[in-house]
């Protein structure tokens, strides 16, 4: 009898432990989980409510799990929910709970940069990056793991509506695969930028420049319309129809500087075509289009005379109009908002 006590004793120990441990997919899966349900499950496994944080936006709770054994691990586990976003951040003192959820993040088949000075994973809407650090003199492991909203490929109707597409993972998880395609864009011979590109040599092409070129996310610009040299289009001679993508203000490529200027309310001022910007309208330009939000890069069919590739000078749209000038609106660039 004392044999089948002290055995039950063990497997209650044993199943009370694994209890407390969470798979990858344990973790990932909380991301989806409401409030109510997430703390009723993590409390099965011995986790303590540690206090609500009211000052982020969203709502944000932390729970912990700390044993009272010298030589057991300190565990927290954090769940911060926005409107676009949830957020779990598990940390943990157990080096060997690190490996084996490292382990298992790489055989779920994330993508990941090797060699990125940001160690990230992703997958689909999911975002996972493993941290190591030191606090008060110990290893401390943790994994921030974060579920994106995304919207349905019939959701984006306007160009703006492509800024909320903030990785090449996330646009191929909306548009799939084989309609997005990991390039170089060439903006000189030097200068060289790893850029993602939405159908390709189509009508609805349209180019991510990324600032984080290693993992692919991070827009610094998108580019719509216009004589776009990524590297897949250099070898492509076919004819491309005009860009169908249009911004939520109302222009599109293809867009004459006249219907612009009618548009804005105002004449513009436009950079001339060999200035350091060539034919982008000024971004301090008074009338109703928000040139904070997009850039427009302008091109003229019949301006040959020098004042227009005069490297200072800054041109007049109402002077070009009166000269009778064929210009029109090349390319559309779409700024994501800074924080």
């Amino acid at each position: 009898m004392k044999k089948f006590y002290l055995t039950l004793s063990i497997v209650f120990l044993f199943c009370c432990a694994h209890s407390q441990q969470f798979s990858l997919n344990d973790l990932v899966g909380y991301t989806a989980y409401t409030p109510s349900r997430f703390e009723n499950s993590i409390a099965k496994k011995g986790y303590r409510n540690a206090g609500y944080n009211n000052e982020v936006e969203g709502q944000a709770y932390t729970w912990h799990n700390r044993k009272h054994v010298e030589d057991s691990s300190e565990k927290t586990i954090f769940k911060w929910d926005k409107e676009d976003k949830a957020t779990i951040a598990y940390q943990t003192t157990s080096q060997e709970e690190f490996t084996r959820l490292s382990e298992e993040l790489k055989e779920e088949g994330y993508h990941y940069a090797a060699g990125a000075k940001l160690e990230l994973y992703q997958k689909g809407n999911i975002t996972i990056t493993p941290v190591k650090k030191e606090e008060d003199g110990k290893a401390v492991y943790s994994f921030n793991i974060e579920r994106k909203a995304l919207p349905k490929a019939k959701d984006i109707q306007f160009a703006e509506d492509f800024l909320q597409l903030t990785s090449h993972e996330f646009l191929a998880s909306v548009f799939g695969e084989a309609n997005v395609k990991s390039d170089r864009f060439y903006f000189s011979e030097k200068e060289v930028n790893r850029c993602s590109v939405l159908y390709p040599n189509t009508s609805m092409q349209v180019i991510f420049i990324w600032n984080d070129e290693q993992n692919l996310r991070n827009p610094a610009f998108l580019l719509i319309g216009g004589q776009l040299q990524s590297q897949s289009s250099l070898s492509y001679h076919k004819q491309i129809e005009q860009n169908v993508w249009q911004s939520r203000q109302g222009i599109y490529s293809g867009m004459t500087l006249r219907e612009l200027e009618r548009l804005n309310g105002k004449p513009l001022a436009i950079h001339g075509w060999q200035s350091d910007q060539p034919g982008v309208v000024a971004e301090k330009n008074n009338g109703t289009i928000n040139f904070k939000e997009l850039n427009l890069v302008l091109n003229c069919l019949d301006c040959n005379e020098d004042r227009y590739y005069s490297k200072n000078q800054m041109l007049n749209s109402g002077d070009v109009l009166r000269e009778g000038r064929r210009v029109y609106v090349s390319t559309i660039i779409l700024l994501p908002q800074k924080p």
